[in-house]
């Protein structure tokens, strides 16, 4: 496709991105307004066309409006919120399953890059990488099998001391894929007061395991006596407990089927924006 062919279809669909930008903030913005969530801003635009040529040309694209489709599908609006977990709040529209291997892959090399101070890193590396976290939960084994674990348990070291992040692990832990940044996790948020029942329960069935106990051991040093002891004694683990026994042996009710949370909703309707997002996406970035 040519400059002139380009132009032309740039020019005849540029009303139609309009109105689909039009439309994409009609459906986002009274979905977000339901939630808890506080956004300053949320704003779109549509490239001129200079910018959208020179991304053509810098890609190297044979067929620009099909590839650029297909390269920023995940895109969308763009969102300015007061605080950093009001953005980490709308992460189920990327759960784990999402990310890309590229992700993932630019992840892993930008932890060589970051910045250290003895064994630990930086507070400017933490800095940095606090908005990879999702992409640290979604590594899997096989992502970094050619790679120390070290220091993915380190980065997570500097991130689990924030609150905002910590926070976020609690909601996500279930997204955390690789076993040792598992029990890393587990380990960290417990000791740092900032745990759930998920969590507890996922450390207690660690403990009773002969070898998840010895990861666990591994992890905590001369500590894990007195871990071993406060888990088994915390109250969520009993409630935990308790509660796995009643769901096993009752069917759901109505109720407790319908009290998803309105952000649940929100990231279901965001997906189902599906192709207009895409067909934002080749303009708008």
């Amino acid at each position: 496709m040519n400059i002139e062919e380009i132009n032309r279809e740039f020019t005849a669909n540029k009303n139609l991105y309009e109105h689909l930008k039009t439309e994409a903030l009609f459906i986002l913005e009274p979905a977000l307004e339901q939630t808890e969530i506080k956004l300053h801003l949320v704003s779109s635009r549509i490239k001129t066309l200079d910018s959208f040529l020179d991304k053509v040309q810098r890609k190297n694209l044979k067929k620009p409006f099909e590839e650029l489709d297909s390269l920023l599908g995940n895109y969308g609006s763009r969102m300015i919120a007061a605080f950093l977990t009001a953005l980490l709040a709308l992460s189920p529209c990327q759960a784990s399953n999402r990310i890309s291997d590229a992700q993932k892959k630019d992840f892993i090399q930008l932890l060589k890059t970051l910045p250290v101070e003895g064994e630990f890193y930086s507070d400017a590396a933490i800095d940095k990488a606090g908005r990879y976290l999702p992409v640290l939960f979604a590594l899997t084994e096989k992502d970094i099998e050619k790679y120390d674990i070290y220091p993915f348990l380190a980065l997570s070291r500097g991130l689990c001391d924030r609150k905002v992040h910590r926070d976020y692990a609690v909601r996500h832990f279930a997204e955390i894929r690789h076993p040792m940044l598992k029990f890393g996790w587990g380990a960290m948020l417990f000791n740092a007061g900032a745990s759930s029942p998920e969590i507890v329960q996922f450390l207690r069935s660690a403990l009773e395991s002969e070898q998840e106990s010895k990861i666990l051991s591994e992890i905590l040093g001369p500590k894990y006596n007195d871990f071993r002891r406060r888990v088994n004694a915390y109250p969520y683990a009993k409630r935990r407990r308790a509660a796995s026994i009643t769901i096993h042996s009752t069917r759901p009710s109505p109720a407790s089927l319908s009290s998803s949370s309105s952000l649940g909703y929100l990231a279901c309707g965001v997906l189902a924006l599906g192709g207009l997002i895409r067909a934002l996406a080749a303009l708008y970035y």
